[in-house]
């Protein structure tokens, strides 16, 4: 029932983190997004969502010291979304 008001609420978020460039969360935010539109039977959507989820969490491994990137993709949001 409220599956379209998550999907706006997801929506807004997006618009949000994209402005502000919060990677931290925008990554995550792609990563829902692909899965409601997976749901939703759109799949060319949910592949672009998922593109985007992936090149920002790439541009966060480029930049996190190396001390710390093997325990970051070892996440298993990261890896979910990273395979």
């Amino acid at each position: 029932e409220q599956d379209d008001a998550a999907f706006e609420s997801m929506e807004q978020a997006r618009d949000v983190a994209e402005t502000i460039r919060q990677r931290r969360m925008l990554w995550q935010i792609y990563a829902t997004l692909s899965e409601m539109e997976n749901e939703r039977g759109n799949a060319a959507q949910a592949n672009a969502y998922l593109a985007q989820a992936r090149a920002v969490l790439n541009f966060i491994v480029e930049h996190t010291p190396a001390e710390f990137r093997a325990s970051f993709l070892h996440l298993p949001r990261v890896r979910e979304v990273m395979a």
